[in-house]
């Protein structure tokens, strides 16, 4: 997660990208496909200001990211190795914005 953050902040595509399984990089996505949606996302958002764990969801955990321009949920799953196999940036559903998660 860590990695992460301070790859986006940095606009840093090694960094955001060290803890992705080989999965992340099918179907045309390469680092530098994922460095475009970063600066498509801090265009819009801004920088990364801090996160709240929300859970796990299945498989799936779940952070509120909150960013200079608002907040966005991210959903992150791993493999058995802690390995990066899904990633997501969502904007927060009108239900969870008013129950703060």
């Amino acid at each position: 997660m860590e990695g992460i953050k301070a790859g986006y902040n940095a606009e840093d595509k090694q960094k955001f990208c060290a803890d992705f399984a080989d999965i992340m990089f099918t179907k045309g996505f390469t680092e530098d496909a994922y460095l475009d949606v970063v600066r498509e996302l801090k265009h819009k958002y801004g920088d990364w200001k801090s996160e709240t764990y929300l859970g796990l969801d299945e498989r799936a955990h779940e952070w509120r990211v909150q960013m200079e321009k608002g907040k966005l949920k991210l959903i992150l799953v791993l493999n058995e190795e802690s390995k990066v196999t899904g990633l997501w940036f969502r904007w927060p559903t009108f239900w969870e914005s008013l129950s703060g998660n």
